[in-house]
């Protein structure tokens, strides 16, 4: 399954994008491997983006109970993410 939907930290990277590489259903939990790729156009943590690409991995491990989601796990590669920040 490969989907992509729209995703914005407020100012910092207004036309966010998470892209699915993967997707796991197992157990009671679904684990999806992401991409999460745009610009950098906003501040954070006291930087001004200037266009700056951005391009990191994450991964959400959620947990299914009764249809539904009672738990959810999610990590982000933010030393990828800071590096192209810089």
């Amino acid at each position: 399954m490969k989907t992509c939907s729209v995703w914005s930290s407020g100012a910092s990277f207004p036309n966010g994008r998470v892209h699915v590489l993967q997707q796991i259903i197992a157990g009671g939990r679904v684990v999806s491997h992401l991409r999460i790729t745009g610009r950098f156009l906003g501040l954070r943590d006291g930087v001004s983006g200037q266009g700056q690409l951005i391009d990191y991995l994450a991964t959400d491990i959620m947990r299914i109970v009764q249809g539904r989601i009672t738990d959810n796990w999610h990590v982000e590669d933010h030393e990828s993410l800071h590096r192209q920040l810089r």
